[in-house]
């Protein structure tokens, strides 16, 4: 256990208790229709947690169930400082397993191989009948090689009043391949790699945000030398999620234990990106292809392109699907550092 938890000893807890249905409870998909949002779960645990394996099937027994509209991330708190610094510093865990319901307003501490599985479904659907601010975010993403991804994120407020809340945008595999696993040998489901956004935001009535980011993953890691530079985008998934900006008290261990400042979810979207298999549409203006060029001048065609004195090269770039980033010039096969050229050169492609 790690001794710099700011003094916390973190605790892996079972639950033993049996859990019945109430006779007045609704079932998954009729409940479902009733909800006003999509419901953000967010799940505490470490490698090493013998009890958190039960949390962790629950969780994908739920999602792939395709019950309810909800989403789920993954802070495994001994692998990444990223899901350390959330779950920590910012939910005040202090018993693992601990499950967070949209921001908080509902948290379910400890897990069973029984009874777990409902105990969720039941907070789901309490989160998901909530009453949330009317806004709407959506999300995109483009892989453009090289474990970068441009995502691009619209949140819009449907009311006349001007909205603020927290925008997060998470990146997470759909399942670890760096070796992330439960006590059981599972590979962890949906764990969190980094923000590609994390800041407050304000939106006018009737008005949008909208954000177009990059993230690389050779520039993120876990905070422990290792960079996201391996990820492939069929395993990567990018969650944008809302939390209204108004504070409620929240406790990590209900009812009134280990507090923390709650912020709950007014809506959560998610997409796998796309890829970009067309190259760019790549043109050069200036020297023109197969004219004699002298000092920066097209004289007459000679069937090659020749330069001779200074010329300035013109190109245009263009991709519709995932930008351009940067342009680079190349003579000879070296890269030119200056765009203004002066020599002598023949068959310059």
């Amino acid at each position: 256990m790690s001794a710099g938890m700011r003094g916390k000893m973190l605790l892996c807890v079972i639950v033993v208790a049996f859990f019945m249905m109430p006779v007045g409870v609704k079932s998954k998909n009729s409940a479902s229709s009733d909800f006003t949002h999509t419901v953000f779960v967010e799940y505490t645990t470490a490698t090493w947690c013998p009890y958190c394996k039960y949390a962790h099937a629950a969780l994908r027994n739920i999602y792939e169930g395709g019950w309810y509209p909800f989403y789920f991330v993954t802070h495994i708190i001994d692998k990444n400082k990223n899901a350390y610094t959330r779950a920590v510093e910012d939910y005040n865990i202090y018993y693992i397993p601990t499950v967070f319901f949209d921001g908080g307003y509902d948290v379910v501490v400890g897990a069973d191989v029984t009874g777990t599985e409902e105990i969720y479904n039941e907070s789901i659907i309490k989160c998901g009948e909530r009453s949330v601010a009317d806004i709407d975010v959506t999300v995109s993403a483009m892989w453009i090689g090289n474990a970068t991804i441009k995502i691009d994120v619209e949140v819009h407020n449907n009311e006349v009043l001007d909205y603020e809340g927290y925008l997060k945008i998470y990146v997470v595999e759909k399942e670890s391949s760096m070796g992330w696993h439960d006590t059981g040998g599972v590979p962890y489901a949906f764990p969190f790699l980094d923000y590609a956004f994390n800041d407050l935001i304000n939106v006018g009535g009737k008005d949008s945000f909208i954000e177009e980011i990059v993230w690389n993953g050779n520039e993120h890691s876990n905070g422990y030398g290792i960079t996201f530079s391996n990820i492939q985008p069929d395993n990567i998934m990018v969650i944008a999620a809302v939390f209204n900006s108004e504070w409620h008290q929240g406790y990590a261990v209900p009812p009134d234990g280990a507090p923390f400042d709650a912020y709950y979810i007014d809506d959560v979207s998610a997409a796998v990106p796309s890829v970009d298999e067309n190259p760019p549409e790549l043109s050069i203006e200036n020297p023109a292809e197969g004219y004699l060029h002298i000092f920066g001048r097209k004289i007459v065609p000679v069937g090659l392109t020749v330069i001779i004195g200074d010329i300035t090269v013109k190109a245009t770039a263009k991709d519709d699907e995932a930008g351009v980033g940067s342009v680079e010039f190349y003579v000879d096969d070296e890269l030119e550092k200056r765009y203004n050229f002066s020599a002598l050169r023949m068959g310059m492609g």
